[in-house]
């Protein structure tokens, strides 16, 4: 069953991140979702192979080619290193052979696709949220300029008044001064706060 499919089941209304690590079939799965999922998502964490770890697998630039075509950009990857077997006992990486691969989708297009959703299934909160959520991803992942510039626009399209637009603004400005919110006592106030946000 298709991933699509399975939201279609289920009646999942709406999906914000996607977390793939597969054993090299992500690109298969991730094919099987374009009508639906992807166009939900916001971002995605996989595994990602430049070699061919697995037999008849998909390596990174097959799964980085299909994920640009579907509007979303190469963030970060935490890197994994393989050292041949022959000789090993020594100070240095080895060979970069894959990792986790982080991926947003580009907020022009993420705007784009928001504006297309249908306005009689979805009300103006589901809207409002969605962005809610953008930011607060792009904050997790310490992408304080990407959180920034989807308030911003999202503020400009209307989606958000200018009282919401200055007070994220100036939320993700304290942030950013902290450095990874994962490392500092922001972290339960950022998500507290957005959690607010979200119940409204």
């Amino acid at each position: 069953m298709s991933l699509d499919n399975f939201i279609i089941k289920h009646s999942i209304n709406d999906v914000d991140f996607i977390k793939m690590d597969t054993q090299g079939t992500e690109l298969s799965i991730l094919k099987g979702c374009t009508e639906n999922a992807l166009k939900m998502t916001i971002g995605l964490k996989l595994e990602v192979s430049f070699i061919e770890i697995y037999e008849n697998t998909a390596l990174f630039r097959d799964v980085d080619g299909f994920l640009y075509d579907n509007g979303f950009r190469l963030m970060d990857i935490l890197r994994v290193y393989w050292k041949l077997k022959d000789y090993y006992d020594y100070i240095g990486k080895g060979q970069l052979t894959g990792g986790d691969a982080l991926y947003f989708k580009d907020i022009d297009i993420f705007y784009k696709e928001l504006s297309e959703l249908d306005k009689n299934q979805y009300n103006k909160n589901f809207y409002v949220n969605k962005i809610y959520k953008g930011i607060l991803l792009f904050v997790f992942y310490n992408m304080f300029d990407y959180a920034f510039t989807i308030t911003k626009k999202g503020f400009e399209l209307g989606y958000l008044t200018n009282i919401e637009f200055e007070n994220i603004s100036k939320e993700i400005k304290n942030l950013s001064k902290c450095g990874s919110i994962k490392k500092k006592m922001w972290y339960k106030k950022t998500f507290n706060w957005f959690d607010k946000q979200l119940q409204r």
